[in-house]
């Protein structure tokens, strides 16, 4: 049984031996309670977390003891010990402590937060920093099953991470997570660029995202592609800024740790890019001591190649993109571009197709190196027109071909056998096929370039 103290409405702290709260909550009433566990924990056998980095929470059962110590939890707050995770949902407000960092953080540093849901039914939920002074808290609270990551600079030293469990949540909080990015942001990065329109991004109009199965990469960093309006960036396809949270916060080429769903720059709530899984194949299979895997997600949906993409023309994402690669490449003299995977076409006419995307990758060959190229083949039915000229269209890039327009070092990568697609959507792939195309996209990129 472990002691506790509580507080009411942000008023002083109270001591409290044993395990239950010495009040009542009358029904309607809004109060917020706030519960830590105090003294020396008991100690619990600690069993390496399922993604293999130090520092969840909970690292097993062990981080969360304050809650299993409890022989009657206050109402609405639980350790499902089948799930590995917390429940909550009830009719109070509990901001629980649940880590106490190992040492404080650096003001002017920069951090990810990260945090899994496993589950979210209602409410909402959000993790915060506290202790040093004022705190830092999750930008926009969760209000769906995600694992969700963003990028802070603390401007005090905080002590501990916390869990905010507001009293309309009903979900699971799988666990969160702090990332120093200072080191990792200054060593020397290898940068993967994902471009083109929605079928990079991860589709539409479902929510398929399995966390078993769309594990974070946070041995990678990516940079989510969004730009501030006061860097003279717009967002998406139409020039709307579409993720307030990230436009505000985020400068050009500003890395976090890689998570599921992958945040291009295009909302992607949910669903399953498969530049996640490209990435992850990456680094399982192509693992570079000392340097950083680094990707760059740029997609956004709705993208033209002949508007979008040509710098010739609007060129908003080409721009965009080239700022973000710029500005990774700056921060280290011994990063490089080591390649750029693109699926695109479903907004764009085949003709001359070809011909346009040869000369846009000649311009950044000729600012980058001849970086390699895997060229995805774009959603839709094969039977249908507009999808088999494209395809015939882009295949001609594809090195030995023997057309006028083949790139050196481009491979074709075609759709996996009995590729599916959302349901009702016929030309969106669905979180299954996302997956097998990354990990076929990652091992056909190992195999012909290292």
């Amino acid at each position: 049984m472990a002691d506790f103290q509580y507080r009411i409405n942000g008023n002083a702290w109270v001591t409290v031996e044993g395990a239950s709260l010495p009040y009542t909550i009358e029904a309607g009433e809004d109060d917020t309670v706030e519960v830590r566990a105090i003294g020396a924990p008991v100690e619990a056998p600690l069993v390496p977390p399922t993604l293999g980095l130090r520092g969840l929470i909970p690292d097993s059962a062990a981080d969360f003891r304050i809650v299993t110590e409890w022989e009657t939890p206050p109402a609405g707050l639980s350790w499902d010990s089948a799930a590995g995770a917390l429940v909550a949902s009830g009719s109070q407000a509990y901001t629980l402590l649940n880590y106490p960092l190992p040492a404080p953080l650096v003001a002017g540093d920069p951090y990810a937060a990260v945090m899994e849901v496993t589950n979210l039914t209602a409410g909402t939920t959000r993790p915060r920093l506290e202790g040093g002074g004022a705190s830092f808290s999750h930008v926009t609270p969760i209000t769906y099953n995600c694992t969700t990551v963003r990028r802070f600079v603390p401007t005090v030293n905080h002590t501990d991470l916390v869990l905010v469990l507001p009293s309309d949540l009903v979900g699971r909080v799988g666990y969160a997570n702090l990332f120093a990015l200072k080191d990792r942001i200054a060593a020397p990065a290898d940068i993967y660029i994902f471009a083109g329109q929605s079928n990079m991004v991860g589709g539409s109009a479902t929510a398929d995202w399995d966390p078993a199965l769309d594990r974070p990469v946070l041995e990678a960093l990516a940079v989510a592609g969004f730009g501030r309006g006061a860097d003279g960036y717009t967002n998406d396809g139409s020039g709307a800024s579409i993720n307030p949270a990230f436009d505000s916060g985020y400068g050009i080429g500003d890395p976090v740790p890689m998570v599921h769903p992958v945040t291009h720059n295009s909302p992607n709530l949910g669903r399953v890019s498969p530049a996640g899984h490209v990435m992850r194949h990456l680094v399982d299979h192509a693992p570079t001591a000392g340097r950083e895997k680094v990707a760059a997600c740029m997609a956004a949906a709705d993208t033209d190649l002949f508007f979008h993409w040509d710098p010739a023309s609007d060129g908003r994402m080409y721009d965009l993109m080239v700022a973000n690669v710029n500005a990774l490449l700056a921060r280290n003299p011994g990063s490089q571009v080591k390649g750029l995977f693109w699926c695109q076409g479903e907004s764009s006419d085949a003709t001359g197709y070809a011909a346009l995307f040869n000369s846009v990758i000649d311009g950044l060959r000729s600012q980058w190196g001849q970086f390699p190229l895997v060229i995805m083949e774009i959603g839709g039915q094969l039977e249908w027109g507009a999808t088999a000229a494209l395809k015939a269209e882009q295949m001609k890039l594809a090195t030995g071909s023997g057309a006028a327009e083949e790139l050196a070092d481009c491979l074709y990568v075609p759709r996996p056998a009995g590729a599916t697609f959302i349901p009702g959507d016929d030309v969106h792939y669905d979180g299954a096929t996302n997956r097998l195309r990354g990990q076929a996209a990652a091992a056909a990129f190992l195999a012909a370039f290292g």
